[in-house]
């Protein structure tokens, strides 16, 4: 930020009466938000939280299903999956949060989806 040395500020040759020192001054005090000041000073995010900001940001795992819910690849990244896809960033994070179909065929998730197989069901 910048300081007001006094009235006669030689860098902008203005003068600057009373109120206005006190008002940048002010002003300059409520935008230096260091340490205390801080609404998250001492805090730390849970695991679940990093991993939301990891997937808004683009990082995190993507892994890709077909249609019928068989694994078939994962990506580093949201960038490096749209990448693959030809596609940008942002249609990979809304079917991920969707959970829709991508491209009619492709099932992309965040997480790593357990198939569970009814052994009762085969003869």
């Amino acid at each position: 930020m910048f300081k007001i040395l006094d009235k006669g500020h030689l860098r902008f040759d203005i003068s600057l009466s009373d109120d206005v020192i006190i008002n940048i001054s002010e002003t300059q005090k409520k935008v230096d938000k260091i340490g205390g000041n801080n609404p998250m000073y001492s805090k730390h995010h849970c695991s679940e939280t990093i991993a939301k900001m990891n997937i808004i940001k683009g990082g995190g795992t993507i892994y890709i299903y077909d249609i019928h819910g068989s694994f078939r690849n994962s990506f580093s990244s949201i960038r490096k999956t749209a990448e693959f896809f030809n596609t940008n960033h942002q249609a990979i994070m809304r079917y991920v949060r969707n959970k829709e179909i991508f491209k009619e065929q492709w099932k992309l998730s965040s997480t790593l989806i357990s198939n569970k197989i009814n052994l009762d069901n085969e003869e």
